[in-house]
């Protein structure tokens, strides 16, 4: 099975871990979670997954609309924006172009917020996509360095993780 598959069927065995999908969402109160996996949108077989998310979030009627992916739509840290990661934006698999459309046409400017990793660090970016918030939190193994310049409300390139608490507005 594919490393996804393999944690989405962890899913049936361990009642502390939910993943009951490759992609999936969930609601809690006013908060709705919306959740990509953006490893396939990186080789274009995400079509189920634009499919859903198409429908989804705009007919959402929470407050408040977060969507989680793996991979950045911008990012300080050393893998870099959607559409050039890692500097090979003439790599069409690679560079994350893929990444970029889907983010493009199904979350931005549809979620409040967009949680990402893939880039080990913490970061909370001034730039926007279309008005949805872009938190980078790859708190893996390892550090990486931020070699960005994109402006940021908060970046560190600590060990560490993002913590947020939803009160009412």
């Amino acid at each position: 099975l594919p490393r996804g598959d393999v944690q989405v069927a962890y899913s049936e065995v361990n009642p502390k871990w939910r993943m009951p999908g490759r992609h999936y969402k969930w609601r809690l109160g006013e908060v709705e979670f919306f959740v990509a996996d953006t490893n396939r949108s990186m080789f274009s077989v995400d079509e189920d997954v634009r499919a859903d998310f198409e429908k989804w979030l705009p007919a959402s009627t929470a407050k408040w609309k977060i969507a989680f992916a793996h991979h950045p739509y911008l990012s300080n840290g050393e893998h870099g924006n959607a559409g050039s990661y890692d500097g090979l934006p003439f790599v069409p698999v690679a560079n994350g172009a893929s990444v970029k459309s889907f983010l493009d046409e199904r979350v931005c400017g549809q979620a409040d917020f967009l949680f990402t990793g893939h880039d080990h660090s913490i970061q909370w970016l001034e730039t926007t996509c279309e008005g949805t918030e872009l938190i980078v939190s790859g708190g893996g193994a390892k550090t990486t360095r931020l070699l960005g310049t994109q402006p940021a409300h908060y970046q560190s390139k600590n060990l560490g993780f993002v913590y947020v608490v939803i009160r009412g507005n």
